[in-house]
């Protein structure tokens, strides 16, 4: 079911972190603006590679400064479509 543009239009920005779909969809979302995405995916997380495997990889992503990556990107996601975004 796809998405009305409505609901597209008042969502700033998504962050994936060990994406399902990562290499189905070439790191985006069907239908959905890549310019409001960032997808984080490590060579060794099994989720990524479509095996749907949870590996240490997978695990890592709080150790590997992707939080703070996907953080900063909605942050400034946030800020541009002229919200206030705080960090917590």
């Amino acid at each position: 079911m796809a998405m009305p543009q409505a609901m597209k239009d008042q969502i700033a920005g998504v962050a994936f972190y060990g994406y399902t779909q990562n290499g189905e969809q070439n790191g985006q979302i069907p239908d959905f603006p890549q310019n409001k995405l960032k997808v984080m995916c490590r060579q060794d997380d099994g989720v990524c590679g479509a095996q749907l495997a949870v590996t240490a990889g997978h695990l890592a992503y709080t150790n590997d400064g992707s939080i703070d990556q996907g953080a900063q990107f909605l942050t400034s996601m946030v800020q541009a479509a002229g919200g206030a975004a705080t960090k917590a």
